[in-house]
């Protein structure tokens, strides 16, 4: 018998107020424009900002076209997702990356292979406490290490691996309730107008063509994700152009250099002589295509983190920030946000993913995108 969950989560419209200036540690910021989001949610102990980037995105993709207020359960992709990083595993015969990491893209594989599910269908907390998958990736990188060193690989090995994430995450019902009507993960996408396909991944590097897509060099992209590229001065304007129409942008960046500052919600590139770069306004390094490429090249810029910028901030020298929702919990100056200034995102960013319709027709053509 499939299992049915009656939710109580209405359908809301929501619209989101953001206060039109934002003071911080010698900064004032003066709101541009700013999409609708959801709340911010916190990860927990778990590595899983892939999920929670791409999610925040995707309910405010339904806020933009449905302006519902709809909380997503991040878990559900994850769930399925974790199964998928092990059956590559395999395949691989254990050299390919496993862990809790990913991309922005991967959300979106979930979305079309499994659909999506609200948070109040499937939490994926294990008997109630806080989200904490460190002994559940380890559990599992040893379940599917055994696997790959066995003398003859069954075709049920599998079976285990979705017992041991059962267990710990749970098991998704298969349908569920929703303002009186029954839906299953993808019914319930295709009620939120949420389709896979609208969605694109770009960046921005010389190692490869630009105006091609290739598959992006980092550990967390297990599925080989494709990326467009673009040359940096029509990257960051496609990003501008997105928020400044009313989309959002899911980021994939480098956040473990002094310039993040996640409590103080501040992230700059500032020049040598600053040494006090969240004190006041500060002098910010120019970034070329050249230097960007170099410390992606150096592995000075990493794939570390991923978030949601929903938004455009002028700092009091008119100087423009990006507004991002973190899934850190509301724990910072900013109750969760941080203004990210263009430097920083020009050097830092590994690449961004959001809706196709808002590239503008000339880029469309540029890269083949129908």
């Amino acid at each position: 018998m499939k299992k049915i969950t009656t939710l109580s989560l209405a359908c809301l419209t929501l619209t989101c107020t953001w206060a039109q200036t934002v003071k911080s540690n010698g900064y004032e910021f003066t709101i541009k424009n700013q999409a609708k989001c959801t709340s911010v949610k916190n990860q927990e102990k778990t590595g899983t900002c892939w999920c929670y980037a791409g999610t925040s995105f995707l309910e405010s993709e339904v806020m933009r076209t449905k302006n519902l207020n709809i909380d997503l359960s991040e878990m559900f992709g994850v769930r399925y997702t974790y199964a998928n990083k092990a059956e590559q595993y395999v395949r691989y015969q254990g050299k390919t990356n496993f862990g809790e990491g990913g991309l922005s893209h991967d959300a979106i594989n979930a979305l079309k292979n499994y659909g999506v599910m609200p948070q109040v269908a499937f939490e994926g907390r294990k008997d109630g406490g806080i989200y904490n998958h460190a002994e559940l990736s380890k559990s599992l990188e040893k379940q599917i290490k055994e696997v790959v060193g066995s003398k003859k690989i069954t075709p049920n090995y599998l079976d285990a691996v979705n017992e041991t994430l059962n267990a710990e995450i749970g098991t998704p019902p298969t349908e569920f309730l929703f303002n009186s009507q029954k839906y299953t993960p993808k019914s319930f996408a295709r009620e939120l107008g949420l389709d896979a396909t609208n969605y694109v991944s770009l960046t921005s590097y010389m190692h490869h063509p630009f105006y091609e897509n290739f598959v992006l060099e980092i550990p967390d992209n297990f599925s080989h994700g494709s990326f467009y590229n673009l040359p940096l001065g029509e990257f960051t304007a496609v990003v501008d152009a997105a928020l400044e129409a009313g989309y959002t942008v899911s980021w994939d960046a480098d956040v473990s250099n002094e310039g993040f500052n996640f409590n103080e919600g501040m992230a700059l590139l500032p020049a040598e002589d600053e040494k006090k770069p969240f004190k006041k306004p500060c002098i910010e390094l120019t970034v070329t295509q050249q230097s960007r490429q170099q410390a992606f090249d150096e592995q000075s810029a990493t794939d570390d983190h991923l978030m949601h910028i929903v938004g455009i901030a002028n700092d009091q020298k008119g100087r423009p920030y990006y507004i991002v929702k973190n899934s850190w919990g509301e724990t910072n100056d900013q109750k969760g946000y941080l203004y990210c200034s263009k430097p920083y995102f020009e050097m830092n960013t590994i690449s961004v993913l959001l809706n196709k319709n808002a590239l503008n027709t000339e880029t469309k053509n540029k890269l083949g995108i129908k």
